[in-house]
């Protein structure tokens, strides 16, 4: 038996909800236009974070529209995972903390704009263990070269507390400061013989529209230290401020 309803409107008793059908049944809405309320999706939660098991809905076009789902495990992504930021004026240095660990094999660090308080001073970088304690003893080891305005300066340095990656940083606004990136390599398959290294390439322009080009490479062996390193901390040689400084840390997927 079939019938045939028609109303302009269809008002629910005071305090109830109105139901269309029982369970089991089908209610057929394609052969009209339905329109939806915005707060259907204005009026939820929002959730800021997703995870690989979260539900898209979509109307699938090599199935004649059909509804299907798809879930975030099956969107394509990046190689690059961003883990850390950090920025500021007027900072001491920059502490990263928790950015190494046995999730990737391959980070990459970009510095811009750095620029110091005082004139012709280094930024250095140490390593951070997992307490957060900064590794100041002597296990770097690195070489860097500078070429600028027809020089060339070679340094090589294999017990250091520290690793120089920049020299001769002016607080200018020149060219934009100083800008690096640099690629870490870390081992963490060996049991104790945990170790980093990495190599950068950075610009810098400072006064007198001076340009040069910095670019090296250094080994840590942290297989001494009680805990491997997990983070580390950007700082200028003389111990002043950056006026400016943008760092930002990646986890890059895929790396054999």
């Amino acid at each position: 038996m079939t019938s045939e309803l028609k109303v302009d409107k269809i008002t629910p008793a005071s305090g109830t909800n109105t139901q269309i059908g029982e369970a089991g049944d089908t209610t057929n809405l394609s052969a009209g236009t339905v329109t939806l309320p915005t707060t259907i999706i204005t009026g939820q939660t929002e959730k800021t974070t997703l995870v690989d098991a979260d539900k898209f809905l979509i109307s699938d076009s090599a199935a004649s529209g059909a509804f299907k789902y798809v879930q975030k495990s099956n969107l394509p992504s990046g190689t690059h995972v961003l883990l850390a930021t950090a920025t500021g004026t007027n900072v001491s240095g920059f502490n990263i903390n928790s950015i190494f660990s046995s999730t990737y094999k391959v980070y990459r660090m970009i510095i811009r704009k750095a620029m110091p308080v005082q004139n012709d001073v280094s930024v250095r970088l140490r390593m951070r263990n997992a307490s957060g304690g900064e590794v100041s003893s002597s296990l770097y080891k690195y070489v860097r070269q500078r070429l600028r305005d027809g020089a060339v300066d070679n340094y090589a340095n294999q017990s250091e507390s520290f690793v120089e990656i920049m020299s001769g940083i002016f607080n200018e606004d020149e060219g934009g400061g100083a800008n690096c990136e640099m690629i870490f390599n870390v081992d963490r398959d060996t049991g104790g013989n945990n170790a980093i290294n990495g190599y950068w390439t950075a610009g810098v322009a400072r006064n007198n529209d001076e340009a040069s080009w910095h670019h090296g490479s250094f080994y840590y062996d942290d297989s001494t230290t009680d805990e491997p390193a997990a983070g580390l901390k950007l700082y200028t040689s003389d111990g002043n401020n950056f006026s400016r400084c943008f760092v930002a840390v990646y986890g890059i997927t895929g790396a054999i």
